[in-house]
């Protein structure tokens, strides 16, 4: 079969979907990645075919707009994190999917995306649309050709569980007053190819791949979001194993990783100074990927600090003893993956549950975390030492490895989306 990847143009959101098209393609598939222009590179890196859609997409531009003169970001008001049951009135809700519909549907599925990826689709006829969980031009893609639809997760699935409570409240208010700002930004783009009527599935896919694991995945209804649960599998664009990371080292070695979307989005950092400062207290062998413009932001490197530009997190994280990161998804499951140890480093950004992640490893006993208002050099060179000097850390992360290795490997999920692709060509020759 042909299945197409859509996802918009963010190399950490490319990176969660590479083993499973790569299963995929292993199995004899065939498969292509469409995303903006900007991401063609990595897609090439990653040994798959790229399709070109729509213009480049300056996201930490639109990000860098967005954020208002308070401090405040748009996703920080109204968050499909929210949880709290007087916080979730239906003003509450419908707000939140308005603005989410508003601003990722536009971000990454504007009409020139649309326009190419539907124009491409038809042309191709892929089979299967597997779409990033941020990238709503997939299913209407999928509608627009006649392919069925699965939707990547990358983080706690808040959507699936804010879409829920919108439905209970939806039915509690007058007809009149039940918009769905969801349906009315898909049914517009769904219209505009003749693609047929907005279907729930489009907001929650057909079926949910999961990489994220059982023990910190939010619960969700199975039934109105069947799901394909995966491990896990690190990746990283043109890994190489640098002379240094060739051997064990005499004393423990810690990674520092704030993550690719730290640099491309310009989303919020850590205090790097005050970081490297208490890394430099430690007894400890230090490998920090930081880049030019990071590092311009701090003064003198410590000398057990090792800095470099990049090294894939399956390169250095099978001699570490620890890492420490900024909870985005790539660091905190690849050091699940390898049992490493966590010390969490909570900021003001909580999209997709950074602060529930990080409570989840702490009470796993797989890892510490401090908070944004907390992150002071003493309080590094406390922490990481406590975690280094406890053994029950390591043990709670063997713990959490052994548990996540229950869930299949992408091979492992690929019958099913075959028999997705079979059921829903099956349904179009009736």
């Amino acid at each position: 079969m042909r299945v197409m990847f859509v996802v918009f143009g963010s190399r950490s959101h490319l990176t969660i979907m590479v083993p499973t098209a790569w299963a995929l393609r292993s199995a004899g598939h065939e498969v292509c990645v469409a995303s903006q222009p900007n991401l063609t590179g990595a897609i090439n890196d990653a040994g798959l075919t790229a399709v070109s859609i729509g213009e480049e997409l300056d996201l930490s531009e639109s990000i860098g707009a967005a954020w208002r003169p308070d401090g405040t970001f748009p996703g920080q008001t109204y968050t499909l994190s929210e949880n709290r049951p007087e916080k979730l009135t239906w003003d509450y809700v419908h707000a939140t999917f308005g603005l989410f519909s508003g601003m990722f549907g536009e971000w990454f599925g504007n009409d020139a995306v649309l326009d190419d990826a539907v124009r491409f689709a038809r042309a191709w006829k892929p089979d299967l649309v597997v779409w990033d969980a941020l990238t709503y031009c997939g299913p209407v893609v999928a509608a627009a050709c006649g392919a069925a639809h699965a939707r990547m997760v990358f983080g706690l699935d808040y959507l699936a569980r804010m879409r829920a409570v919108f439905h209970r409240l939806a039915a509690e208010q007058p007809e009149d007053l039940r918009t769905d700002p969801m349906a009315h930004w898909l049914g517009h783009r769904l219209a505009r190819y003749d693609a047929g009527p907005f279907t729930e599935d489009m907001v929650t896919g057909q079926v949910s791949i999961d990489p994220i694991p059982a023990w910190v995945q939010v619960e969700t209804d199975e039934e109105a979001v069947p799901r394909l649960p995966i491990r896990y599998l690190p990746y990283g664009p043109r890994a190489t194993v640098p002379a240094l990371l060739r051997t064990r080292p005499q004393r423990p070695r810690v990674l520092l990783t704030l993550g690719l979307a730290t640099r491309e989005l310009g989303l919020p950092a850590p205090p790097l100074g005050e970081l490297l400062e208490g890394l430099g207290r430690v007894d400890a062998e230090v490998i920090a990927t930081l880049n030019a413009e990071q590092l311009s932001l701090v003064g003198t490197i410590p000398d057990n600090v090792t800095v470099f530009d990049f090294v894939a997190l399956e390169v250095a994280l099978p001699t570490c003893s620890a890492i420490v990161h900024h909870m985005g998804a790539g660091s905190t499951y690849s050091a699940v993956e390898f049992g490493v140890p966590q010390l969490c480093l909570r900021d003001e950004v909580n999209f997709w549950g950074e602060h529930d992640t990080a409570r989840r490893v702490v009470e796993r006993g797989a890892g510490l975390a401090l908070g944004a208002d907390e992150l002071t050099a003493d309080a590094v060179q406390q922490t990481l030492t406590k975690l280094l000097a406890d053994p029950s850390f390591a043990e709670g992360a063997a713990a959490l490895r052994e548990e996540t290795h229950q869930a299949p490997p992408p091979t492992g999920i690929v019958g099913a989306l075959e028999a997705l692709a079979d059921r829903s060509r099956a349904a179009l020759t009736r």
